[in-house]
């Protein structure tokens, strides 16, 4: 037997088991069989759509929950699905050469639904109200995850997520 650390040998020693004694020394013989392990299984997750927002001020109160954020430099707000489950930040850049970048990070095992536009940002001069329609943003709509885009003084940011949820349990 030996003991490595970092890749070195440290120690060696005889090894002892159980086995048949041969003779009339401590030598023993025994039969052991390699099997190969099988590899864990992953374990199943399971996820339901819902349709997320970066936190902010809603666009029409009372009406739905579409929200938007005022801009600031270096500010990170959450980004919720379905109104109260976690499922992200967005953060904002400085603004450099009239450009914002930001950047969407997921979070609880949430992630973009399959898709070519599931993300859908909308920057707007002034605050904007009424029901948006996310289909209709025209500042960016595809699925990357960082995003240059001009500097606006507000943007309206959905997502289409899949949020982790229990899976059925079998049989039911």
């Amino acid at each position: 037997m030996v003991r490595e650390e970092n890749g070195e040998i440290v120690q060696k020693e005889t090894a002892f088991g159980e086995g048949d004694k041969v003779g009339k020394n401590w030598f023993m013989k025994f039969e052991y069989c390699i099997e190969v392990c099988e590899d864990e299984p992953e374990p199943e997750v399971c996820y339901e759509e819902e349709t997320a927002w970066a936190a902010g001020d809603r666009y029409q109160n009372p009406g739905n929950w579409a929200t938007y954020t005022t801009y600031a430099p270096n500010l990170t707000v959450n980004v919720f699905a379905g109104q109260t489950y976690l499922v992200g930040t967005a953060h904002f850049s400085p603004v450099v050469n009239g450009k914002v970048t930001i950047t969407l990070t997921s979070l609880n095992g949430a992630i973009l639904q399959d898709g070519n536009e599931t993300v859908k940002i909308q920057g707007y001069d002034s605050a904007p109200s009424g029901n948006p329609a996310p289909g209709q943003f025209t500042t960016y709509k595809g699925t990357e995850t960082v995003i240059e885009v001009d500097a606006f003084a507000y943007y309206g940011i959905h997502l289409d997520v899949k949020r982790v949820v229990d899976c059925p349990e079998e049989g039911l």
